[in-house]
């Protein structure tokens, strides 16, 4: 975290000073990292076919294309709707409780989340990149391959915030087992002095579903 100096009156920076922020971090970056993600604390990049972020950035930077910035279309899980039922055990994980979300998925550019190489870069925005150097293009991804996860309250628009409602969607499951074994959840166990399983099986239906 660096210590900004920001003005008292955040509305009269240029998104809440999102730009100039974006802008820092990644330009801090140029000359350590090939690539940089740029998203929300409450939003979760979510291969659909691939199981990490490397693996579908492979598959879609491809040299001759001059890629430089890969763009993400992304849709909303709903906190209003009710979670699913998980043993009690199960850390509270809001990517692996809220598995129903709005079936409308946003364009691209509208909410959209991206990954820009930061060395082809001249000014990025909140949902995608302004301007990159001439001679490298942006790419957008298609939604059949991966989605940016949206958990929040207060933007479903279709109306179905009930039990029941709205679209099921388990894809961010395929990570929970991982999860369940990672440090973090260590770390969680001793605080709470609670015993977490070491492995979920799921059922056919839910493995269909996250195959989808």
């Amino acid at each position: 975290m660096l210590p900004w100096s920001l003005p008292q009156e955040l509305s009269s920076m240029w998104a809440l000073g999102q730009m100039a922020s974006i802008n820092d971090c990644i330009y801090r970056q140029m000359h350590s990292l090939a690539y940089v993600v740029v998203v929300d604390f409450d939003e979760f990049i979510t291969p659909r076919h691939a199981i990490t972020l490397q693996q579908l950035l492979s598959s879609h930077d491809i040299p001759e294309k001059k890629s430089a910035s890969f763009v993400f279309r992304s849709c909303v899980f709903c906190t209003e709707y009710e979670r699913d039922i998980f043993p009690d055990e199960i850390p509270p994980f809001i990517t692996q409780t809220s598995i129903r979300r709005e079936s409308t998925i946003y364009p691209f550019l509208v909410r959209t989340k991206y990954v820009v190489k930061p060395r082809r870069m001249v000014t990025s925005g909140v949902h995608h990149v302004w301007e990159l150097i001439p001679g490298w293009e942006e790419r957008l991804v298609p939604a059949s391959h991966v989605l940016v996860h949206h958990y929040r309250a207060q933007l479903c628009t279709e109306g179905k915030k009930k039990l029941k409602k709205g679209e099921v969607d388990v894809m961010a499951r395929k990570y929970l087992n991982q999860m369940l074994r990672s440090k973090i959840v260590s770390v969680w166990k001793r605080k709470f002095r609670t015993k977490t399983p070491m492995h979920v099986n799921f059922s056919k239906q839910a493995l269909k579903q996250t195959r989808k």
